[in-house]
């Protein structure tokens, strides 16, 4: 529906590149509509049963203000640019990026020692 909204009603794009770019931002617009109307309800949802398949507490993030946290966080090392990214919804806040890097290091570690 967002493609659709972006773009129209057209099935086949000029070129191929126009079709990759128009790909990347319906994905970027979708993601942002995601993160930006998720309830902390929805996103803290424990199922009742063990059988149901459980989310990570941190679902609501995705992999564009994941990566806007970690690149700001390796490029400036600006606690304050962090989190004011992080008050208008465009990033994690800065006392996350610390664990997510953390938990990054662990798994590279974990799939060296794998294979």
């Amino acid at each position: 529906m967002i493609h659709w909204i972006m773009v129209g009603p057209a099935e086949k794009l000029e070129t191929e590149k126009r079709t990759r770019v128009d790909d990347r931002a319906t994905l970027t617009v979708s993601q942002n509509i995601m993160y930006g109307f998720k309830s902390s309800a929805q996103v803290k949802y424990k199922p009742s049963s063990e059988s149901a398949s459980c989310r990570s507490p941190h679902a609501r993030e995705n992999p564009q203000v994941l990566g806007l946290a970690l690149t700001i966080h390796h490029d400036r090392r600006n606690k304050k640019l962090m989190n004011l990214l992080n008050a208008h919804g465009y990033s994690v806040s800065h006392g996350r990026d610390p664990l997510m890097e953390t938990a990054l290091a662990n798994a590279v570690v974990e799939n060296t020692r794998a294979h």
